[in-house]
């Protein structure tokens, strides 16, 4: 087969395609209410993460590189180059871990809209209906290249991994800066060139590239757009070529079809969930299984002989396995990333947000007192990949269990605008100058509206303190 008609065939021409040609009027209400939701969310998760390690650094780096003053750090409003604020605003959405992730795809929206947003800024104005079309159509490839390459469910059976979450931010990029879809299958191709963190050793040891590594896929992903609306060409056999994606990164277990799959007609942003808790997704349904048996049978903290928590491989390895380090976290991503931390914080404090994961906290007794009694044992690989099932044992002899299919801020158990507004005001609480509620107002108001912007730039000027 020559490479013209290699190039032809590859998905990754049908996917720039669908990115290019996609209209806001295509879309789903259901879909763009879902999107203003997550526009919000990711704003909330920036609040929260703001004064979070290492913000100040990353922050305090760009602000000294100089450059033309293109677009805002979030909440703090300095104005820097595109790609050093792309760089601060992915890490300050990342840093709480707060964030919506797509099944396969992973996180999306704390990639994506730090991307747009700096674009936004710089090239502007765009207004509200060309954002949520572009931020459509990114997060939809994404997802479907996880599916293709079953990005979180495989995890367990590689023997290495890729990342490629540098794409919904380089699609949604590339089709804010009008690309046609030749340029925006080159800017995918630029992508290939500079694919995502693989770093899952970051989790292991619980240092600050959990977080950092956004800065970097944010920022590459803008550079990747501009680069192809300049010309620049890439890859073109991203997934199906012989030293492509698929058969280079994902051999052990692929299915090509699901890139194209209903493309159009089958949205995969529903399939998406948020979080209510400020940690790994894999400790999810054992939280919400703990909070809905205490809430249900009136008990406490103190009440508690033993809590089991049973897990599906993939959130096992994420957040239970490692007794020796997962029973005893000594930094906060560290504690994002324990089961038992996350579980005895949602029976004792009944939430887990940035306070729960200060130095203070980690050492709290009471949440130390109960981890001892939190074990993890493995579900059958067949359950879906973020249910879960709790077993509780009070030490009056009673006993509790509750399957969980679906975790608080999953698609069977969403947040809806209720859940996100009130995320919203609860990460604003945790700055140290809290913006005043009139504000806090405005910035939900925007979001609600976001279709109606002329210029979606007022947003996040609405945000800076």
């Amino acid at each position: 087969m020559s490479n013209s008609q290699t190039n032809t065939l590859d998905p990754a021409g049908q996917l720039a395609k669908f990115a290019v040609d996609l209209q806001f009027d295509e879309i789903p209400a259901e879909v763009i209410d879902l999107l203003k939701q997550r526009v919000l969310d990711t704003l909330s998760c920036a609040l929260g993460g703001a004064t979070e390690a290492p913000v100040s650094e990353l922050r305090e780096y760009a602000t000294s590189m100089g450059g033309a003053p293109q677009s805002r750090i979030w909440v703090f409003g300095d104005r820097v180059p595109a790609h050093l604020a792309a760089f601060v605003n992915g890490p300050m959405a990342r840093a709480l871990d707060l964030g919506d992730c797509h099944p396969e795809g992973q996180h999306m929206s704390e990639y994506i809209l730090p991307t747009m947003f700096a674009l936004s800024q710089s090239r502007g104005p765009v207004n509200g209906k060309e954002f949520l079309t572009a931020y459509c159509a990114g997060g939809e490839v994404q997802a479907r290249i996880g599916n293709a390459c079953f990005g979180l469910s495989g995890i367990s059976s590689y023997g290495r991994i890729s990342n490629y979450t540098q794409w919904g931010a380089i699609v949604s990029g590339a089709r804010l800066l009008k690309c046609d879809a030749e340029k925006l299958w080159n800017a995918m191709g630029i992508g290939y060139s500079i694919l995502g963190s693989g770093d899952f050793q970051c989790v292991a040891e619980g240092n600050q590239m959990m977080r950092v590594k956004h800065g970097f896929t944010s920022a590459d992903a803008l550079h990747a757009a501009e680069l192809a609306k300049r010309g620049i060409t890439g890859t073109r056999n991203i997934f199906l070529g012989p030293r492509g994606l698929l058969e280079t990164h994902f051999h052990k277990k692929n299915d090509p079809s699901a890139l194209t799959r209903g493309l159009g007609t089958i949205w995969e942003w529903p399939e998406s969930m948020t979080k209510g808790y400020a940690c790994c997704y894999g400790a999810h349904a054992s939280m919400t299984g703990v909070e809905q048996l205490m809430k249900q049978h009136q008990f406490s903290d103190c009440d508690i002989a033993r809590i089991r928590c049973g897990l599906h491989p993939t959130p096992f390895g994420l957040v239970a396995d490692n007794y020796e380090k997962k029973w005893n976290p000594t930094t906060a991503i560290e504690a994002q990333f324990s089961l038992p931390y996350c579980v005895a914080t949602i029976a004792v404090h009944k939430r887990l947000l940035a306070n729960e994961l200060s130095p203070d906290a980690l050492l709290d007794p009471a949440v130390r007192g109960l981890m001892p009694k939190i074990e993890a044992y493995l579900l059958p690989k067949d359950v879906p990949t973020f249910s879960g099932r709790v077993e509780i044992e009070l030490v009056q002899g009673q006993s509790f269990v509750i399957e969980v299919p679906h975790p608080y801020g999953s698609p069977g158990n969403p947040l809806g605008w209720e859940g996100e507004i009130s995320k919203f005001h609860a990460c604003a609480a945790l700055m140290p100058q809290a913006l005043k509620h009139p504000k806090l107002e405005r910035v939900i108001e925007l979001c609600q509206h976001f279709e109606e912007l002329e210029d979606v730039s007022v947003l996040i000027d609405a945000l800076c303190v």
